[in-house]
């Protein structure tokens, strides 16, 4: 039964190419509006929003291509072992040198911590003149994200 288990780690294969694929697209799409906003400033094409809002939705979507990224790179690195040709960790960048399913999880939240906040800005570019309080629900989320993320760091640091 064990062996069985241990054959059934490698479907990880197939969500982390997935992952890695989606990823690609999504850095492919954030390239294409940041080109778009480019293609606003210095040869005036026709948009309805500004070039600042353009470029700022391209960094959100460059930051949740990363996300998926590092899913991969952290699911691989957990599931299937070595990244490199090497079992030295050395060469390895310090934000991957995920040990546990915990370390890949807060790695995952600090990133997408880090897309709500582009997102809250980019909200604030696109409502410049017209602010509601709706727009109050992703400071909230952010801030309850990091607090939560803050005590279960403290809570495992203890245990």
């Amino acid at each position: 039964m064990l062996n069985f288990l241990l054959r059934l780690r490698f479907l990880v294969v197939i969500i982390v190419l997935f992952t890695f694929l989606n990823s690609l697209i999504l850095i492919f799409l954030a390239v294409k509006r940041s080109v778009h906003a480019y293609g606003i400033v210095f040869f005036n094409l026709e948009s309805d929003k500004p070039p600042g809002v353009e470029i700022l939705e391209s960094i959100d979507l460059f930051l949740i291509g990363l996300v998926f990224l590092i899913f991969s790179l952290g699911l691989t690195k957990l599931f299937l072992g070595r990244i490199g040709d090497e079992d030295d960790e050395s060469n390895l960048p310090k934000w991957l040198r995920i040990k546990n399913f915990f370390e890949l999880k807060i790695l995952l939240w600090q990133t997408i911590l880090v897309s709500l906040v582009v997102l809250f800005v980019d909200q604030l570019f696109e409502h410049e003149g017209t602010m509601e309080w709706n727009l109050l629900i992703v400071p909230v989320a952010i801030l309850v994200l990091s607090v939560s993320m803050a005590v279960i760091q403290k809570y495992e640091r203890h245990s």
